[in-house]
């Protein structure tokens, strides 16, 4: 390990339900997109810099999310 102090983007971008047209993902981001129309927010975003991407299935119905 090295002493370089470790950096992470300031801001993620959230994934984990892009492209969900199930019954419990209406409404969820790209819901109506093509896998074309994700590639393309996929390419926006690198092409501005997004190197984190949050891929996590976390739910914050329970007013846990602060």
């Amino acid at each position: 390990m090295t002493g370089k102090a470790l950096t992470v983007p300031a801001v993620a971008l959230g994934t984990w339900a892009w492209g969900d047209s199930g019954e419990a993902g209406d409404g969820y981001f790209g819901s109506q997109l093509t896998a074309s129309g994700l590639r393309e927010v996929v390419e926006k975003a690198q092409s501005n810099g997004f190197t984190l991407w949050d891929t996590a299935v976390v739910t914050w119905s329970s007013s846990k999310g602060r």
